[in-house]
């Protein structure tokens, strides 16, 4: 319940900024994406304002399907090595972001987790099915990337860089379904891998 509380501080809370963002903003950009490796659909919304020409704020929605389940909300503060006033140029930026998810571990069914001992051998298979509860994890990262702008309305947005996450718990499960988890994490949406692409249009 004090999670649930939590969350929806949170979101009143970017509902403020949103809201602020949206009212003062002088260009808008929207995009999105599909990550098929991570089965993952997002969708951005970037702002910019008149007197900090080199500045934007980018809030982006994130939910993935595969190994985890969920939603994740990110905060992206950007700068242009160009003045964003001038839009109809492409350019690099630099970009710093935090975010906060709620996100679930798929479930195990029966004879799917192989159990090895301290020498690597197998020993069997789980005998039971494993379902996590949702969880709350936090993000922040810094990244590089470029903007191309396309007729003057369309956009291709790139960027790559690190990005790290606070570690879920697996605690209400066995020990070898706990490293299954950590290894899916550590390899897929936990990855400190950050790269991302979207498509999008924007509107002065």
């Amino acid at each position: 319940m004090n999670s649930l509380k939590n969350l929806l501080k949170f979101c009143f809370i970017l509902h403020v900024i949103f809201n602020f963002t949206f009212v003062n903003a002088q260009i808008t950009t929207y995009s999105g994406a599909y990550n098929i490796e991570k089965s993952e659909v997002q969708f951005n919304l970037e702002t910019t304002y008149p007197r900090n020409e080199n500045f934007s704020q980018l809030y982006r929605w994130r939910y993935t399907k595969a190994n985890f389940e969920g939603f994740i909300f990110e905060y992206n503060n950007r700068f242009y090595f160009r003045e964003n006033r001038n839009y109809a140029n492409s350019k690099w930026l630099l970009q710093g972001k935090i975010g906060y998810g709620l996100i679930k571990g798929r479930k195990y069914n029966e004879c799917e987790i192989e159990i090895i001992d301290a020498t690597g051998n197998v020993l069997g298979y789980n005998t039971n099915t494993f379902e996590d509860n949702s969880q709350f994890v936090l993000n922040y990262g810094l990244a590089v990337g470029y903007k191309w702008v396309i007729l003057d309305r369309f956009t291709l947005d790139f960027h790559v860089g690190y990005v790290g996450y606070t570690q879920p718990s697996f605690s209400n499960v066995p020990e070898y379904i706990q490293k299954a988890r950590n290894q899916e994490w550590n390899n897929g949406i936990g990855s400190n891998a950050d790269i991302q692409w979207s498509i999008g249009f924007l509107i002065e």
